[in-house]
């Protein structure tokens, strides 16, 4: 996925609003440098779950900040290079999804100083849909956040429960109409005070 869908300076912005997050949250993830295609499977799952639950557009997961500081640091995670065997790691991370979800990958360049220099920092963020009418699966097995850990739904019965009635309360065309947001709109959504634990 490239910029014609969100320009650079659009996706700067979010990862600084993300960074002001006081801490990671259900439906965010900051990590430097992961790479195991299963791993990232399994938090797609997770994140897209725990935005139901947490009543937001997407879930995050974002190479190159720091987990604790959420400082600039970079990362050396090129998923438009990344391979799972011989096939794409994108393209294969979609296939083991299921319902099929539309994320996205966006690498983007941050500016920071350092030591009086100016340098940009290699920065990836992973958009990923909230799950809509049943939840996302990886592999055939549904994930959820749990304070930071992903963990399997199916043991955690109330956050299933929980996940279930979202689907039921969320009206088809507000779904629809939350993944054509402005960034203002975006930025609104973005809640620093109801954090699921």
């Amino acid at each position: 996925m490239t910029y014609n869908e969100k320009s650079h300076d659009f996706l700067i912005s979010l990862v600084h609003e993300l960074r002001k997050m006081p801490r990671e949250t259900t439906w965010l993830e900051f990590k430097e440098n992961i790479s195991e295609a299963e791993r990232i499977g399994r938090y797609i799952s997770a994140l897209s779950n725990s935005a139901t639950l947490a009543n937001k557009s997407n879930g995050y997961l974002i190479w190159g900040i720091h987990d604790e500081t959420h400082e600039v640091v970079g990362t050396s995670f090129q998923p438009h290079r990344a391979k799972k065997g011989n096939q794409d790691l994108e393209s294969w991370l979609m296939q083991q999804c299921s319902p099929k979800i539309y994320f996205k990958f966006y690498e983007v360049k941050i500016p920071i100083t350092f030591q009086d220099e100016y340098i940009e920092k290699n920065v990836v963020i992973l958009e990923i849909p909230q799950a809509q009418n049943q939840p996302t699966s990886f592999n055939g097995t549904q994930y959820i956040r749990i304070s930071s850990n992903v963990k399997q739904l199916d043991q955690f019965y109330e956050h299933e429960k929980s996940l279930w009635l979202c689907f039921d309360k969320t009206p088809f065309e507000q779904q629809i109409a939350a993944h054509n947001l402005t960034p203002s709109e975006l930025f609104n959504l973005i809640d620093y005070s109801g954090f699921l634990t």
